[in-house]
C-alpha cells in the first residue's frame, strides 16, 4: 500500500515508522508522571528540611546580633536595657545612648523568621549571659525542643 504525504509516496514500511514515531502511548506517559511524581516528592521533602534548617539558623543569627546590640548598650549606658525597643529607640532619661541605635540599618525590631517577636529578660533566668533573649521557634509557644535562647546559640561564649 502507498500513501501519499506531503506529495511523497510512501511505502507501507515508511508508512509503519511514520506511525511509530507519532507519540508516546498512555502507558509511557503513566510512567513518566509516576517518576515526575517520585522525584518532586524527594526533592520537596529536602528543600522543606533546608528551609526549616535556614530558619533557625537565621534565628540564632538575629540573636546573637541582639546578644551584641545589647552588651553595646551596656557599654555605653552602664545598665542593660528595660526592653529590646531600647536598642532602637532611645529611651527616656538615658545619658549616651547612640544616636544611630544598637542594630545596624534599622529603626524597628527583626521579627524572628516565623513571624514572631524575640523576647527580652533582664535579669534573665540563667547563670550566663544576664540576659535572656529568644524565640519560641516555629511552634510560637513558650517550651518545648524548638525555643532558641542566646545560651544555646553558643553555649561556650564568655559575656559580660
Amino acid at each position: 500500500m502507498k500513501v501519499e504525504q506531503g506529495g511523497k509516496i510512501m511505502s507501507n514500511s515508511e508508512v509503519k515508522k511514520v506511525r511509530c514515531r507519532r507519540g508516546f502511548s498512555l502507558v509511557e506517559l503513566m510512567v513518566v508522571l509516576v517518576i515526575i511524581g517520585l522525584l518532586g516528592t524527594l526533592v520537596g521533602s529536602n528543600v522543606m528540611s533546608f528551609l526549616a534548617k535556614a530558619k533557625v539558623k537565621t534565628a540564632q543569627a538575629q540573636i546573637k546580633l541582639f546578644h551584641e546590640a545589647v552588651n553595646a548598650y551596656y557599654l555605653d549606658i552602664g545598665e542593660y536595657p528595660s526592653d529590646l525597643l531600647d536598642l532602637v529607640e532611645e529611651p527616656p532619661g538615658v545619658e549616651g545612648w547612640n544616636p544611630d541605635g544598637y542594630l545596624a540599618d534599622t529603626d524597628v525590631l527583626p521579627r524572628d523568621p516565623w513571624r514572631n517577636e524575640y523576647y527580652y529578660d533582664y535579669p534573665g533566668s540563667r547563670d550566663k549571659p544576664k540576659f535572656d533573649i529568644y524565640s519560641y521557634g516555629p511552634d510560637g509557644q513558650e517550651g518545648g525542643d524548638d525555643d532558641i535562647y542566646n545560651g544555646t546559640v553558643e553555649e561556650s561564649e564568655e559575656v559580660l
